[in-house]
């Protein structure tokens, strides 16, 4: 059984190495060859290409990255041409993958949407298109399965959401914060700036201006900032320490759930990690910021007044959510300030976030995903 497992994010990354691992579970012979980062070279994946680096959020951002993806595009093609895989998983990364989904389609190549392109903004530009071909959608949300199939008429179904399974901390999350140097009787506070240089950019010097502010008023304060990918980490080291909060700030590299489970707040970039700390139980305040340009096109285009997706699901502004030009290390400072000084209002977010898990399906989604794949392949070529 030959499989082609396309992502491109940091988080298309994270979650197709979860399904990798699942599949070669269910099918030990199974060949799984395609595109992505790490996560998924660590879980047996043969990639061609590493394409983390080239992911970016909007839609004008992506020009940038044209003409390396163009190479990628011909090599995958070249190789889909010459392997023939019996199903390819595209993860994601809806421009690229979606091209690549129409030359899969061509050559009779099944295809299964994982984490398909998301509905609330846009939807008429990717949905159809996914619906028709893709043999396969598996969304990780219930009702964004329902919309595909009932709107745009895919073969869509959700096994309930990864990171259900993914998103625990482990161990003991006082030797935890002991083993980075804290101390866990401190109050703890998260700076997560994104898995993308185009994000960390953005995110990174405001979020660690907020920390200098929020030092001076609590000089009992921690601060731990996650590294989301290798490719950031020099990034990220170069404005902690332009900030000059080095020592002040524990970088975290690897799994960070367990440290930023211990967390009071989290400034975090909008995306994967806020679902993540709300299924922590973690309040977090929600920054996203695109070129204007985009910005506008995604405020026309959307179908819901939220962009980070615990409020889209609890349909409520949950979080608090700091938007293009008022992303300033005062505004990240006021909103932190009105969770940390206030307890009732955490307990109160804390309470709505628990929420979010009637949402989100039943636990055991990467199982069940790998097991309807494994059945796919097995059908083999020939279907939509």
């Amino acid at each position: 059984m030959k499989i082609l497992m396309m992502a491109g994010e940091v988080s298309g990354d994270y979650q197709a190495s979860f399904l990798a691992r699942a599949l070669r579970e269910r099918e030990p012979s199974v060949e799984i060859s395609g595109t992505g980062g790490a996560h998924m070279k660590q879980a047996g994946v043969r990639l061609s290409h590493e394409t983390v680096h080239l992911s970016s959020v909007g839609f004008l951002e992506p020009v940038r990255h044209i003409l390396p993806l163009r190479g990628v595009y011909r090599d995958v093609t070249r190789v889909v041409c010459e392997e023939r895989p019996d199903l390819a998983v595209l993860v994601d990364n809806q421009g690229f993958n979606l091209a690549v989904a129409k030359v899969l389609r061509s050559l009779s190549v099944p295809v299964v949407f994982y984490f398909p392109p998301q509905i609330w903004v846009g939807p008429f530009l990717f949905a159809r298109s996914v619906a028709r071909n893709s043999r396969l959608v598996i969304s990780a949300f219930p009702l964004e399965a329902e919309i595909y199939r009932e709107r745009y008429g895919a073969n869509a179904i959700s096994f309930g959401h990864p990171l259900l399974d993914v998103a625990k901390p482990s161990g003991d999350p006082d030797a935890a914060l002991r083993d980075l140097g804290l101390d866990p009787a401190k109050p703890l506070v998260g700076l997560m700036p994104g898995s993308r240089p185009q994000e960390v950019k953005i995110l990174a010097r405001p979020m660690l201006e907020a920390a200098r502010i929020l030092l001076a008023k609590n000089p009992s304060l921690q601060f731990v900032l996650p590294v989301a990918a290798e490719h950031v980490r020099a990034l990220v080291e170069k404005e902690v320490a332009d900030a000059a909060l080095e020592g002040k700030v524990r970088l975290v590299r690897g799994n960070a759930y367990t440290p930023l489970s211990r967390c009071e707040v989290v400034l975090a970039c909008s995306g994967t990690a806020t679902l993540e700390l709300s299924l922590l139980g973690v309040p977090s305040v929600v920054a996203y910021r695109l070129d204007p340009a985009s910005h506008w096109v995604a405020r026309k285009l959307s179908i819901t007044p939220y962009v980070a997706m615990p409020n889209v699901l609890l349909d409520d502004m949950v979080l608090p959510e700091i938007i293009q030009h008022k992303i300033t290390g005062e505004h990240f400072t006021a909103k932190a300030l009105e969770i940390l000084g206030q307890p009732w209002r955490a307990r109160r977010i804390r309470e709505r976030l628990l929420g979010l898990r009637r949402h989100l399906g039943e636990p055991g989604a990467i199982g069940r995903a790998a097991e309807r794949i494994v059945e796919e392949a097995r059908r083999g070529k020939g279907g939509k």
